[in-house]
């Protein structure tokens, strides 16, 4: 089994300003347009067992993108479901980035890469692979105990990864996997720079 790694430049003003907007134009477009069926799926193996009610009344994708668009209150315990949501928010507004050097990996490959970094001269504190995806949201949801990973850059921090990926001798690293991966978040990068948006990366 492997994992995916989704890349979305997207202008993070604009997805923070759609939660609690009460834009029921936008709410309609999400349900029409998301495809969150897999995420119903859990939600409804999630209830089923909770035999003693602790999660309480049985909800949806199209309450928990209710919860986040209308400002509803929102409901602990199911934060995997709200990052999926959010993700959904984040491709409605954005563009998903090519990721076949991010499919169908281990999560063992974030070391890798990392490592990869380093034999090219980038140390993890001048750019941080695993906190593309662990950093957590940039908007308040219930904790996620498990899955979806997320993280994410600003624009400002756009810049200062390529700055240090462009540091990079990637001709110094040995496996060419892991350069087409590095090479692959450059492109992630050049492209969010390129139409002024920030980065999310969800793993699932």
């Amino acid at each position: 089994m492997g994992y995916i790694v989704y890349p979305i430049a997207v202008d993070l003003e604009k997805v923070r300003s759609a939660i609690g907007s009460k834009d029921r134009t936008l709410l309609a477009r999400l349900h029409s347009t998301s495809d969150l069926k897999q995420t119903d799926e859990m939600l409804a193996d999630r209830f089923e067992d909770d035999e003693d009610g602790e999660l309480g009344a049985p909800l949806t994708t199209a309450d928990i993108l209710r919860h986040l668009v209308m400002g509803e209150p929102y409901r602990d315990g199911l934060g995997f479901a709200y990052g999926y949501c959010f993700e959904s928010l984040c491709t409605h507004f954005g563009t998903v980035l090519d990721n076949r050097h991010w499919s169908a990996m281990r999560g063992r490959w974030f070391d890798t890469v990392q490592e990869a970094l380093a034999q090219a001269g980038v140390s993890e504190k001048q750019f941080s692979v695993g906190r593309l995806v662990l950093r957590g949201p940039p908007v308040e949801l219930p904790a996620i105990d498990d899955f979806p990973g997320i993280g994410y850059l600003t624009k400002t921090e756009v810049g200062d990864a390529r700055s240090a990926l462009a540091r990079a001798d990637l001709a110094k690293v040995t496996l060419r996997e892991a350069v087409e991966a590095i090479e692959q978040v450059r492109g992630w990068l050049d492209e969010c720079a390129r139409s002024g948006r920030d980065l999310v990366c969800t793993y699932a």
